[in-house]
């Protein structure tokens, strides 16, 4: 169900720091929400929401590993049309680039890794 997938994903995202959350977790926290949710919204063939969420990304920190990861993304799919050719295109640089705010999540308890980060539904 991508309209709630993406519900929950913006929720987490508007949601402030738990008390005593990191600033790495909190960052990896909502760099995740907003990417999965650029990937889901993009799935809906929701393009200015999807939007939102990159640019979220990028005035968080352009040079971090999700925000660099979702304008990739962003940029394939503007070439393409096609959500999963773009996921595939940006697939061999998320174990490189996102190693870090993968191992915080998961450290955290989330289940997500490089292979299911740009898994299109």
């Amino acid at each position: 169900d991508l309209t709630t997938a993406a519900g929950l994903y913006e929720r987490v995202a508007n949601t402030p720091p738990a008390p005593g959350e990191t600033a790495a977790a909190s960052a990896a926290i909502d760099d995740l929400a907003d990417f999965r949710a650029l990937v889901t919204l993009l799935a809906e063939g929701r393009e200015d929401d999807a939007r939102t969420h990159r640019d979220a990304l990028q005035k968080r920190g352009p040079n971090a590993p999700l925000a660099r990861l979702g304008s990739q993304l962003w940029d394939q799919y503007g070439m393409t049309g096609q959500l999963r050719g773009a996921c595939a295109q940006v697939q061999p640089q998320i174990a490189s680039q996102a190693g870090a705010p993968l191992s915080v999540l998961q450290g955290l308890g989330v289940s997500v890794d490089a292979a299911s980060l740009c898994s299109v539904p």
